[in-house]
């Protein structure tokens, strides 16, 4: 089944609260799809979901942290033509903002996240157990 949407934006809390935690004064590089940048908004604290933007394919968001400091974005991710050439047409920027359901249903989601807090990711049962 497809995992509630609410629940992905709580692993992605979970996420933010772990990456400084485990990998403190290192950098650490983090790759996904788009849905993802919810983790940039969980990472900058963000009220709104959709104020973390769209992540393009192949884009990059660059964020720094400085002894315990909050999380500072430098460079955004929707835009990816310094180094793409040619994106697919069936490929684009996308975000929580532009969310099938609505912006506004997206931002009851963060919403409903947030209240809820971060939640460890479930372990899923192994394809090959006997």
């Amino acid at each position: 089944g497809r995992e509630p949407r609410v629940e992905y934006l709580r692993r992605m809390l979970f996420m933010a609260e772990e990456l400084p935690k485990r990998y403190h004064g290192r950098t650490v590089v983090c790759y996904s799809h788009a849905a993802s940048v919810a983790l940039v908004a969980a990472l900058l604290n963000a009220d709104q979901i959709s104020s973390a933007g769209v992540f393009a394919p192949c884009g990059v968001y660059i964020l720094t942290q400085t002894a315990g400091a909050p999380f500072k974005l430098v460079q955004d991710g929707g835009d990816n033509s310094a180094h793409v050439s040619v994106n697919a047409p069936t490929t684009y920027p996308w975000g929580w903002g532009r969310l099938r359901e609505g912006q506004e249903q997206a931002e009851e989601y963060w919403r409903l996240a947030r209240l809820a807090g971060p939640s460890v990711p479930a372990a899923r049962p192994s394809e090959h157990a006997g």
